[in-house]
């Protein structure tokens, strides 16, 4: 069974973590995965009120005149034999609403209740059901009049009378969205797409929005609250591979540590500077921090020691200290064009993980392109943030100039080619698609011991359902970086497409944990494997272990609305016990129907 893919998942996809504007989250960047889980479950609580008698509302007196054809009442002794009075006054409404006259709606569907409630001659459910018509034609109304507060009181009378009425459940669910309770909402919209098995494109978008406003909502209180978490040692590779000019990169990357044209022969030789591109270079990141303070104490000029120290804390998401030490570094007169650019991308970068709406990256790249525009960093990083945020003109334009300046940078190159093959196959570009794969093999050629590259070369063939191949590719990224647990997320993803074994995904999914238990793309993708199956308290458990260590905003709305998805099947599965159908729950939360 193939999964749908959802336009950015697929296209922020890169080096398997962290390389592209992600400082440290490194999923966001990372997605090949479309988020599955089970929908929220059985209707809402049924409102104990009972029905309630309405004075009748004083309809327009047109010239003074009234007649039973302007107002399409009916007395009590006008029965005919077609049918009881409030089945005509139903009818006689149902013409006002379509004719605009709500007023004159509004008061044929109250008579119509008031005569309904004294027929002894209806009872039981039939009265209930036709009773709850009537309650919802009423909340038509209102909601044409813009009245939400009684839209939302009319849809509950019809619902304490049928708890599953669809279209009562609907309209109430976009009367409190309008009105800002959310929470109301998306249970009343979760059951409808329930109880309509997804059928409905309107349904599955109401839930969708309303799910992203609850994330972005959430994530919008929590951002700024979270503590600074430590980053996976893949995360932190994947972030210095996605730079090529950069100095601490450089760093990283060198054999050996030269201290005054010697080679240190212990710690007791070396500065506190020194050791801390010991540990670097050893992948020992969570000893850096303080070695790198301790420099700065001694010799406050070392912008060596401050690009790392901001560069980690980055990584490590302290939010006040890293725009510090960057803007140190940016400041510096000392500091050279290779510093500062690389200053201003983190800092563009930093920037762009704090929130939907905000421009402020843009002023930072745009800052390291006057300080150096031939840097190559500048204009990937630039692209990838780009592409976060559904820019993808000029992402594309982005990705493409950081291929065209320096043809050695294996992941930039690759980049490029692999978004290029995404927007072909999400236009049904086959030409596009060709001649993209045919370019993103020769990179693959070019650069085959690049995990990165190799990583992106799997997604590809696991895209067009090249199964073996694309194993092949992800146990060789295992060979080059044993550190990517993120590649078996991949490998799991392709056993779900083409055995559909779930258990074994997430067995997959558990044993990479063991690699790395503090990479938050493997615990959303068993949060929402787990809330597909329907096992909600194992759901919550990873999506709040995802959240720990989520650091993006985007990344946080994502596992906010999953979480708040999973919440909302627990309270409603306690009350109803609905049967869950499967369907799929996109970024930020979204519904899509399975293809």
């Amino acid at each position: 069974m193939a999964l749908s893919k959802p336009i950015m998942t697929s296209l922020t996809a890169t080096s398997g973590g962290g390389g592209g504007g992600g400082g440290g989250s490194g999923s966001q960047n990372n997605k090949q995965l479309v988020y599955i889980a089970a929908a929220a479950v059985a209707t809402v609580a049924t409102v104990t009120a009972g029905y309630l008698l309405y004075t009748r509302l004083r309809s327009s007196d047109k010239d003074g005149k009234k007649d039973a054809a302007d107002d399409g009442t009916l007395k009590q002794n006008d029965k005919k034999a077609g049918g009881p009075a409030y089945q005509s006054l139903k009818e006689a409404g149902n013409q006002m609403f379509k004719a605009g006259d709500y007023n004159q709606a509004l008061e044929n569907y109250t008579k119509a209740i008031e005569f309904l409630d004294k027929d002894s001659g209806v009872t039981g459910d039939t009265k209930a059901q036709t009773l709850s018509m009537l309650f919802q034609n009423r909340a038509a109304v209102f909601e044409k009049l813009q009245n939400w507060p009684m839209v939302i009181r009319e849809c509950g009378n019809a619902l304490a009378l049928n708890p599953q009425y669809v279209k009562a459940l609907h309209r109430r669910s976009k009367a409190y969205k309008t009105t800002g309770f959310l929470d109301e909402a998306l249970e009343d919209i979760t059951a409808v797409c329930i109880l309509e098995n997804f059928s409905s494109n309107g349904s599955v978008t109401l839930a969708d929005e309303t799910l992203k406003l609850i994330g972005t909502r959430e994530a919008t209180k929590l951002v700024e609250t979270k503590p600074p978490v430590a980053p996976s040692v893949h995360t932190v590779n994947s972030f210095l591979r996605s730079f090529f000019n950069d100095p601490v990169t450089k760093l990283w990357s060198q054999k050996k540590i030269e201290t005054n044209g010697t080679t240190g022969s212990g710690d007791e030789e070396l500065t506190p500077f020194q050791r801390a591109v010991e540990h670097l270079r050893k992948h020992e990141y969570d000893k850096i921090l303080p070695l790198c303070t301790a420099e700065l104490e001694k010799s406050a000029d070392n912008v060596d020691a401050r690009l790392l120290r901001g560069t980690f804390r980055h990584l490590y998401a302290y939010r006040k200290e890293t725009l510090q030490d960057l803007d140190d570094i940016v400041n510096s007169s000392s500091a050279s064009k290779e510093y500062k650019s690389a200053a201003f991308i983190k800092k563009a970068s930093y920037m762009s993980l704090l929130g939907d709406n905000d421009v402020q990256f843009e002023e930072f790249f745009q800052k390291a392109e006057e300080v150096w525009p031939e840097n190559v960093d500048l204009w990937h990083h630039r692209g990838q943030v780009y592409l976060t945020r559904g820019m993808i003109n000029e992402a594309q334009e982005a990705l493409s100039r950081a291929a065209a300046l320096e043809p050695d940078f294996g992941l930039g190159v690759a980049t490029k080619w692999y978004m290029t093959f995404r927007m072909s196959l999400l236009q049904n570009d086959f030409e596009g698609q060709k001649t993209s794969m045919t370019e993103f093999e020769k990179v693959a050629k070019r650069f085959p011991n690049d995990p990165d590259v190799v990583n992106l070369h799997g997604q590809l063939l696991l895209e067009q359902g090249l199964f073996a191949e694309s194993d092949m590719n992800f146990d060789r990224v295992l060979e080059l970086d044993p550190t990517n647990a993120t590649v078996y997320v991949h490998k799991a993803m392709s056993v779900y497409q083409k055995t559909n074994d779930q258990a074994k995904c997430l067995e997959m999914l558990r044993d990479a944990l063991k690699i790395d238990d503090r990479n938050e793309f493997i615990y959303e993708t068993i949060g929402t494997l787990e809330l597909q199956s329907g096992n909600l308290p194992a759901a919550v458990e990873a999506i709040d272990k995802a959240l720990e260590l989520a650091k993006s905003f985007q990344e946080v709305v994502i596992l906010t609305s999953l979480r708040k998805a999973a919440q909302v099947q627990l309270k409603l599965k306690s009350q109803m016990g609905l049967e869950i159908p499967k369907h799929i729950v996109g970024p930020g939360g979204t519904m899509n129907a399975w293809q």
